[in-house]
């Protein structure tokens, strides 16, 4: 029963992520008119810098994934607003 349970939450959590994703680009093409799948990038610059920082940080699993997340969010929005400073505007 754990494993259904686990793989119900997996599965619902990968859900709402192809749903986060999926509202980004009809978004930007709605108002833009500009299919822009740079999205992809930026989740995987995230992801990567949470995988590095959890790797890297002592203490606990709860530690690591409180300092992680907040690592790939921080170099996530950094990298945007670069993008869109330098490249954009």
């Amino acid at each position: 029963m754990s494993t259904f349970i686990l793989l119900t939450i997996t599965g619902l959590g990968l859900g709402a992520m192809y749903f986060l994703i999926a509202s980004g680009l009809s978004l930007i093409y709605g108002l833009m008119g500009v299919l822009n799948f740079a999205h992809g990038a930026f989740l995987t610059v995230g992801a990567y810098a949470t995988w590095w920082t959890s790797t890297h940080v002592g203490g606990g699993p709860g530690t690591k994934l409180l300092v992680g997340a907040i690592a790939g969010l921080a170099v996530g929005a950094v990298l945007a607003a670069l993008v869109e400073l330098v490249l954009i505007r």
